[in-house]
């Protein structure tokens, strides 16, 4: 169980573009994903350094709207956390702690 002292050292990141989040073992708490005017979007979440590591997680959303995931287990990624946010994805948010 997380006490509410290590809730206090959570790291939230948003992205707008592919990214590495996090080269370490974490959790993840949250993640989210705002679409654009332009279309439906999707991002994908995958435990490692790049789009090689396993694919934990495919979030999409149509056009205009927001989709979140909220977990009251965090998820623990083994080796760290990257993020490929496709076409159309306004932005991209994640709270997870190393």
């Amino acid at each position: 169980m997380i006490n509410e002292t290590e809730w206090k050292t959570w790291t939230t990141q948003q992205l707008t573009a592919d990214q590495l989040v996090s080269k370490k073992a974490c959790f993840v708490k949250h993640i989210s994903l705002t679409t654009s005017t332009g279309g439906a979007a999707t991002a994908l979440v995958y435990d490692g350094w790049a789009t090689t590591g396993k694919l934990k997680f495919s979030l999409s959303a149509v056009t205009s709207t927001y989709y979140c995931e909220d977990f009251s287990i965090p998820i623990y990624f083994n080796n760290g956390i990257y993020v490929d946010v496709g076409d159309n994805a306004a932005l991209f948010t994640i709270l997870f702690f190393e």
